[in-house]
């Protein structure tokens, strides 16, 4: 899936790849904000990164109070990921 933004301004959502490039950062970002990931192609205003939608056995290890990280789904998918020798 492709990282996506919306925008703070008109609420649209926009693949990073096809946001504009944002200008006078300093002069549109407020101390503490989160950095914009560009500028709407639609308004002009900035956009910010979206949270990407939890997977089935992230909800599932967070109703169970389980740290996703201790599930067999995560460790299967390190492992499909070619990253299981970073388990523990």
């Amino acid at each position: 899936m492709r990282d996506q933004s919306e925008c703070q301004n008109c609420g649209q959502v926009w693949p990073d790849d096809e946001l504009e490039p944002a200008k006078d950062l300093r002069q549109r970002v407020a101390p503490g904000e989160p950095f914009p990931s560009g500028e709407c192609p639609a308004c002009g205003a900035l956009c910010h990164p979206t949270d990407p939608e939890p997977s089935d056995a992230q909800l599932q290890a967070m109703q169970d109070h389980v740290p996703y990280e201790q599930t067999d789904a995560y460790r299967d998918s390190m492992r499909d990921a070619g990253r299981g020798h970073l388990l523990r």
